[in-house]
């Protein structure tokens, strides 16, 4: 047993290394800062350039909290406001802030559209929230039920966070050739 857990760990180390190798990237000495809302460590030196006519074309919309996300194909999202949230006893939840989403899926696609690999995250400040897991309190994820054309389906989630004033929620689609929809806010 002990020499089937090396070997699998010299083959996942062997594995990490090729990726490592494939990514093209380089070692800085400098790395570069992103700008969170309500960040602590704003730098003064950071000089704002106009966005190019091009940069501006290409660049997705982040709807706000309680408003909809729809893609071509007519599938809509909306990510609620934020609600307080407090986990029951048996909740999987981490620390921090506990909130709470309704999500809203709207089938307008014409076929059958299957919710159940529906995946979503958040940030929070500049760190990954934690998704709460509590079925006694309905947040059990995305539904397994098929959406049928026409219809909608709503959900519960909810977070453990660190900056409930800083808010990035990134809602994927089981449709795989659709892109992220990035709801922003508090």
């Amino acid at each position: 047993m002990k020499r089937a857990l090396a070997i699998s760990a010299l083959v996942m180390t062997a594995a990490l290394a090729g990726c490592a190798e494939e990514t093209g990237g380089k070692v800085d000495d400098n790395p570069p800062a992103g700008s969170n809302a309500g960040s602590e460590d704003e730098s003064e030196d950071v000089v704002e350039e106009e966005p190019t006519e091009a940069e501006t074309s290409e660049a997705p919309e982040n709807p706000a909290f309680g408003t909809a996300f729809t893609w071509e194909n007519g599938l809509s999202v909306t990510v609620s406001k934020t609600k307080p949230f407090k986990p029951s006893d048996s909740a999987m939840a981490g620390k921090g802030t506990h909130i709470s989403f309704t999500i809203t899926v709207v089938n307008g696609t014409g076929a059958n559209y299957d919710p159940s690999c529906d995946s979503f995250s958040l940030q929070s400040g500049n760190e990954e929230a934690e998704q709460i897991f509590d079925s006694a309190k309905g947040l059990e994820g995305s539904p397994s039920t098929t959406l049928l054309d026409g219809r909608e389906a709503k959900y519960q989630v909810g977070f453990s966070v660190t900056d409930p004033n800083d808010l990035v929620f990134e809602f994927s689609p089981c449709d795989y050739e659709l892109s992220a929809a990035i709801f922003v806010g508090p």
